[in-house]
């Protein structure tokens, strides 16, 4: 019984990968194993090499710390209703 399960997984993303690779089932590892060829030898269609950095885009911050002093000038106000609340 456990075979069958796992031969019906197996079906089903042989099935799921043929139609993202846009191939017959029969045609799956063949298609794969010509995809990682590419993709070794650096001329894939299919992937493409993160942007090179510069040290322009380096020297950015992408997040600033703040600090408690750095609020010390904020007056914050609120107001509450009891009556609205209590409704």
């Amino acid at each position: 019984m456990q075979e069958q399960v796992q031969q019906a997984e197996y079906d089903l993303c042989m099935k799921e990968l043929a139609r993202l690779l846009k191939v017959n089932t029969s045609e799956v590892l063949e298609e794969t194993k010509r995809l990682v060829t590419m993709s070794n030898r650096e001329q894939s269609p299919y992937f493409q090499a993160p942007p090179q950095e510069t040290s322009a885009t380096r020297n950015e911050p992408h997040c600033v710390q703040l600090s408690r002093g750095d609020f010390d000038s904020v007056e914050y106000h609120a107001t509450f209703d009891p009556i609205a609340a209590a409704e």
